[in-house]
């Protein structure tokens, strides 16, 4: 869920979290003055790590989505402000998909999508003018997904209720690992028209609607696949030959952004879609203490920036500095400076606020935890071991030391905003050392101590840690 939130942050994004200074250290925009003449917008955010993959049926990642959010648009979006629970609406479809319940068990969802939305201008496309988005690459797109070239990471999981996925990638094994994308179309997803396709489900999947808002059911233009093929060809301004860049390190997309340079290892640069006009900012459904700042920008043409940098910082330290001095719109607390940056009451220290920094307070849906190992000979069949051992463990303890006591205790699997979350349930076997001592007795091993060699009982924890 944080590439949705950054992804908002670009589109949504009308304010600047820390002060500006002169000797910005930042390149020169590339989007030159509005029509009004002022100077263009830029939102200076970061990523932590270099893209591995910008094809949107690949990439998973978080700084995969940091960059492709911006650049493609997918069937369904969640709404930027309806998220407890979070909710999906139509992006690139005119409404939210039509469903049939069939009395075979099978699901049939009618899409359709928007007329006029276009791919960006890019010389895959006859004269380099970007063409409208249309069914057929919904469909192109997943057959990408099950070509074992591309490495789809979720066809397994969608194969299962997708009518056609598990054929199509079972004849691009029997094919030497190529899938004949001629003779191979997915059956389900079915075309009806230029902007009407029809999806087939197996069985009853409602999930199905959360994966139309992930990048990998996203539409892709099957010219920009072909023409980006990495090989080369007389490209050059007099004809010589040159190597073309490789689709899965140049998408063709149809977002409020383009890619308009990358130095790898460095930064991306995106500038605005001057065509994007599939979305417009939401009308409502902002908490109260908003209303004066999203009301003026209520069905507001996207993005409200025009340009987004990210700059590549592998280490925080060289962040923090620029961040201090303004030369980045905004960054997370690191837990480094996090006492110097947040007060007792976690607030903002007063030396930032006269910086002209603020800060915002954004709950992730992110769960942490820590699993017992059931095919252990003494934990596997032991519950009342295992409830103690629940009982003995205090979360705030942790979340104090590594978190700067921000995180809330998780008093169940699922996170707030989920559908299913139980906001009044408490954990039975939440901290309470008393209720620890009772229960390990129960267990078998009164004031911790095994009976068989009278000694402390002795139980292994394995971690993984990369600092």
């Amino acid at each position: 869920m944080k590439s949705s939130a950054a992804r908002a942050a670009f589109l949504l994004s009308g304010c600047i979290l820390f002060a500006g200074c002169g000797n910005d250290p930042n390149p020169k925009p590339i989007s030159g003055t509005r029509p009004d003449g002022s100077p263009p917008l830029v939102y200076y955010y970061y990523m932590s790590a270099e893209a591995k993959s910008l094809d949107p049926q690949n990439a998973y990642d978080q700084m995969c989505q940091y960059v492709l959010e911006p650049v493609y648009d997918c069937l369904l979006q969640y709404s930027a402000m309806k998220t407890d629970p979070y909710e999906v609406e139509p992006c690139l479809l005119e409404s939210m998909p039509e469903i049939t319940n069939n009395a075979d068990g099978t699901v049939d969802y009618l899409c359709k999508l928007k007329k006029g939305i276009f791919y960006h201008d890019d010389p895959c496309f006859p004269g380099g003018k970007g063409r409208e988005v249309v069914a057929a690459d919904e469909q192109f797109a997943c057959q990408r997904m099950c070509d074992p070239q591309v490495e789809c990471p979720v066809s397994a999981n969608l194969s299962e209720y997708v009518a056609g996925m598990n054929e199509a990638m079972d004849a691009a094994k029997k094919n030497g690992g190529v899938l004949d994308y001629g003779k191979m179309k997915v059956s389900g997803i079915e075309v009806i028209d230029p902007h009407t396709f029809k999806l087939h489900l197996l069985k009853a999947y409602p999930q199905i609607r959360f994966w139309m808002a992930m990048l990998f059911t996203a539409p892709v233009a099957r010219e920009a696949v072909e023409y980006y093929d990495g090989q080369p060809h007389p490209d050059g301004p007099h004809g010589e030959t040159v190597t073309r860049p490789s689709f899965k390190f140049h998408p063709v997309g149809d977002g409020p952004f383009r890619i308009a340079e990358h130095i790898e290892g460095q930064r991306y640069r995106l500038v605005r879609n001057p065509n994007y006009h599939t979305t417009v900012f939401p009308s409502g459904g902002w908490p109260a203490d908003r209303e004066a700042v999203n009301r003026p920008l209520a069905g507001h043409a996207l993005p409200l920036v025009d340009e987004v940098q990210l700059t590549i910082f592998r280490d925080l330290l060289p962040l923090w500095l620029l961040a201090r001095q303004g030369y980045v719109d905004r960054m997370g607390v690191m837990h480094d400076a996090f006492n110097t940056l947040v007060s007792a009451n976690k607030e903002l220290t007063p030396d930032f606020k006269a910086r002209g920094m603020s800060l915002a307070k954004v709950q992730d849906v992110s769960t942490f935890y820590m699993a017992f190992n059931l095919q252990d000979p003494v934990i596997g069949p032991n519950k009342k071991l295992r409830q103690a051992l629940s009982c003995a463990y205090d979360p705030t303890k942790e979340i104090e030391i590594l978190y700067g006591g921000v995180a809330p205790i998780a008093q169940q699997l699922l996170s707030p905003g989920i559908y299913g979350f139980q906001p009044d349930f408490k954990n039975p076997y939440g901290f309470d050392p008393e209720k620890a001592k009772r229960l390990i007795a129960e267990a078998g091993y009164p004031n911790g101590i095994d009976p068989k060699t009278g000694q402390p009982l002795e139980l292994t924890i394995d971690c993984v840690a990369n600092s």
